[in-house]
């Protein structure tokens, strides 16, 4: 089974590396049975396991860049992405992360993006992601930057999201234990 990091793994700070298709990862080797397709699989099992919706590498303790997502019965594999152009159109709107259990933020985003993307035959793609793809491609690109999405709201409002949450939890506990 693959854990999710969790917000203090200095993982999430890094900036991931290329995914190079000529030189797998030594833990992603063709002489092993567990190759890249395997571990795209494992991926979205965790992701949906976890009732996410993107799920990228750093969150899974691998420097690479190369996240999943799931949105709107549409699956993504997305290696090596970019983002080419994004909309002057901002939209602020609540998100989540799997490596941040029960924390909602609201964060600012792009309302379309162009992006370029590889999949896993090797294959550049580019297309326009807009509304809740383009948010989440927006935030697991940012994984792969090292950029968390606590990082992309103010002080305040980070620390009342984070009260929120210690309570929600404390509720949570007091209900399992009474």
């Amino acid at each position: 089974m693959i854990n999710i990091v969790l917000e203090d793994d200095p993982i999430l700070k890094e900036i991931s590396s290329e995914y190079d298709f000529e030189n797998h990862p030594d833990f992603l080797k063709d002489d092993t049975s567990f190759g890249l397709s395997e571990f795209i699989d494992s991926m979205m099992v965790a992701m949906k396991i976890n009732h996410g919706i993107g799920l990228s590498a750093p969150q899974l303790g691998y420097s690479l860049r190369l996240f999943v997502m799931d949105i709107l019965n549409e699956e993504f594999t997305c290696i090596n992405p970019e983002i080419l152009s994004e909309s002057d159109g901002k939209i602020i709107d609540q998100e989540g992360c799997l490596s941040f259990p029960s924390l909602t933020l609201k964060v600012k985003r792009s309302e379309e993006v162009y992006v370029s993307y590889q999949n896993t035959d090797g294959k550049s793609l580019k297309r326009w992601l807009t509304g809740l793809q383009a948010r989440c491609f927006q935030h697991e690109l940012d994984h792969l930057n090292g950029i968390t999405f606590d990082t992309q709201v103010g002080t305040l409002s980070l620390k009342m999201a984070k009260q929120k949450r210690r309570n929600k939890l404390k509720q949570l506990r007091r209900k399992n234990n009474g």
